[in-house]
């Protein structure tokens, strides 16, 4: 992810294509999952929940990584886990954020073995993903895998020369409660990434 997407016009375009889109066919629940994927990183949790919930209300069986990661956001990181392992078995080809969402989650949840089991998962779909790194990173320090979190947060840094906790991690890790970021910076911090 770079840092253009993030940018508030952007983001706001993509709300507004994913408000275009449900207002042509209200019965997408892509077009919701995309509207709370986005709206969450304007923290609107409750909005971006609510999207989650109409996708899911329009289609029970969607399975999507965009809902899990609005659900690990709010803190149901079950939930999360639950819509992220449905997606890989439904799509053998699924993108890398499905397992990266789980491991995240799994992480949230101080399951450590599994956040590593899916997030290196997610590393081998996507070497060049700097936050793929970063949590695996974190996954590792927790683990106290000293060795093995340093390797991975050299990586962070080879793909990322800017890269920060408190900047670059703090704009992607949107977190309702301040204990899984708290504990995320932790991890983080522990792997050795600079603050």
């Amino acid at each position: 992810m770079n840092d253009e997407y993030l940018s508030p016009n952007i983001l706001d375009l993509a709300i507004n294509l994913a408000r275009t889109a449900i207002a042509h066919n209200p019965g997408l629940p892509e077009a919701y999952a995309e509207l709370g994927y986005n709206i969450i990183r304007k923290r609107d949790f409750d909005a971006a929940t609510a999207a989650a919930e109409r996708a899911l209300a329009l289609n029970p069986n969607f399975a999507d990584y965009r809902l899990a990661q609005i659900f690990y956001s709010v803190g149901d990181p079950a939930r999360a886990i639950a819509i992220a392992k449905l997606q890989m078995r439904l799509d053998p080809f699924h993108p890398h954020f499905a397992p990266l969402m789980a491991g995240v989650a799994h992480y949230h949840l101080k399951e450590y073995n599994d956040a590593q089991h899916w997030l290196a998962e997610a590393v081998g779909r996507a070497p060049n993903h700097q936050y793929g790194h970063a949590f695996l990173a974190a996954t590792y320090a927790q683990l106290g895998r000293m060795e093995d979190a340093r390797a991975e947060a050299s990586e962070v840094l080879r793909l990322n020369p800017r890269y920060s906790i408190g900047g670059t991690q703090k704009q992607v890790s949107i977190l309702k409660r301040a204990e899984d970021l708290e504990h995320l910076v932790d991890g983080l911090r522990k792997a050795g990434l600079p603050l």
